[in-house]
């Protein structure tokens, strides 16, 4: 996921570059020229006399946005909206659901596996989750109503945020007293999972980058080249 950021960095300053400093030494050649500009021209300037403008503005914008954002996503509220949103994105909330399935799974079958009780295994897990504002919660719930003495899979199942697959093998596993072994199972499964999952996602969106990346330059190229072409085809040409 690394290389699509990277793209996108590149876009960004990409764009700063050519709107503020390709286009205006265009734009007074052009003036110097007078004539009425294409629409597309008259746009990609008007851009570009704002990025000038409201530089420092762009820049210093998105940092303290983000850091906002990072402050707020660190509150109960922030962690809770933050996942409820990428929970309803096609992809990343199936993303999300199954990496936490794998994590869910391989560290409730470590601590089994090393001797930990069960409720106390589970007594751990909203400490594990505790930057996810729904599975974090959620977690606790399910540790208080096992110490009540109700069942693991019915637990998971009850809180409907597990995969059915998750509850039907725990529940085997439970039954069948082989819950650690389907707990690695589990864990297999859906790190397989995620990981065709982030090789999708990635996949996706490289071509998406590279088509605005075009789109973009292709645009501000045209602003630029258009009116050159008008004025070598007008009535004073050759």
């Amino acid at each position: 996921m690394i290389y699509p950021l990277i793209m996108i960095c590149v876009l960004i300053a990409s764009l700063v570059v050519m709107l503020g400093k390709v286009v205006p030494t265009f734009a007074e050649f052009l003036q110097d020229f007078g004539g009425q500009l294409p629409g597309i021209t008259v746009a990609v300037i008007g851009a570009s006399e704002f990025v000038q403008t409201h530089f420092m503005h762009l820049v210093i914008s998105p940092i303290v946005a983000a850091l906002a954002l990072k402050r707020y996503f660190k509150t109960d509220s922030g962690r809770r909206q933050k996942e409820a949103l990428m929970l309803k994105i096609p992809l990343v909330g199936q993303l999300v659901v199954e990496s936490t399935m794998e994590r869910f799974a391989h560290n409730l079958a470590l601590l089994l596996k090393s001797g930990t009780p069960l409720l106390e295994s589970l007594r751990t897990m909203p400490e594990l989750f505790e930057n996810q504002g729904i599975y974090g919660p959620t977690f606790s719930w399910i540790y208080h109503n096992v110490q009540k003495g109700g069942g693991l899979a019915s637990s998971l199942e009850r809180t409907g945020l597990f995969t059915p697959m998750v509850v039907s093998m725990v529940m085997v596993g439970e039954e069948s007293g082989t819950l650690i072994d389907v707990l690695e199972e589990i864990a297999l499964f859906y790190r397989a999972k995620v990981d065709v999952l982030v090789t999708r996602l990635t996949g996706m969106m490289e071509p998406i980058i590279v088509i605005v990346m075009g789109a973009s330059v292709g645009v501000i190229l045209m602003s630029v080249y258009l009116p050159m072409f008008q004025m070598a085809s007008g009535p004073g040409a050759g």
